[in-house]
């Protein structure tokens, strides 16, 4: 990537530039654009993609992460 503009450029072409231009090319370390999502968000009133046929936010919600849950039974301390 050049750090004067932004510019992403390809190992090849970085090779065919002048010396002067190459000390601006900084390597980078992931790909600059991010991952696409390939099917659209499921929303809380949304029904559920496990087949069930309850809205999301009452079957599989909370299947990632039950400690975001506030309904969650949790022990007393």
């Amino acid at each position: 990537m050049d750090c004067r503009n932004g510019n992403i450029y390809t190992a090849e072409e970085v090779l065919k530039m002048l010396e002067d231009d190459r000390k601006y090319m900084v390597p980078m370390g992931h790909h600059p654009t991010p991952e696409q999502r390939t099917s659209r968000k499921v929303g809380r009133n949304d029904p559920c993609p496990c087949g069930s046929r309850n809205k999301f936010k009452k079957c599989c919600l909370w299947n990632g992460d039950p400690a975001k849950n506030p309904k969650a039974w949790r022990p007393e301390q």
